[in-house]
């Protein structure tokens, strides 16, 4: 229903929601990525920064620098 409605399944609505939550915490504060994980439910620092690499190519420590560079758009 998701996939016919929206265009995607309902995981990758779930995980744009993720991503989207993620870079708002990593352009809009100053949080680690040990609290940033915890406070999206990843059990561990580098299973998030495996989910952000693998949805946007980039590591969040590359985000957040690109970012307050101003190279970066969320």
């Amino acid at each position: 229903m998701c996939k016919k409605t929206f265009g995607m399944t309902s995981s990758e609505m779930i995980d744009e929601f993720i991503m989207f939550e993620i870079k708002s915490m990593l352009a809009y504060s100053t949080l680690n990525i040990n609290e940033i994980a915890n406070s999206v439910n990843f059990s561990e620092a580098n299973h998030l920064t495996r989910f952000f690499k693998q949805h946007s190519n980039i590591t969040p420590k590359e985000y957040r620098n690109n970012y307050q560079n101003g190279s970066y758009i969320i």
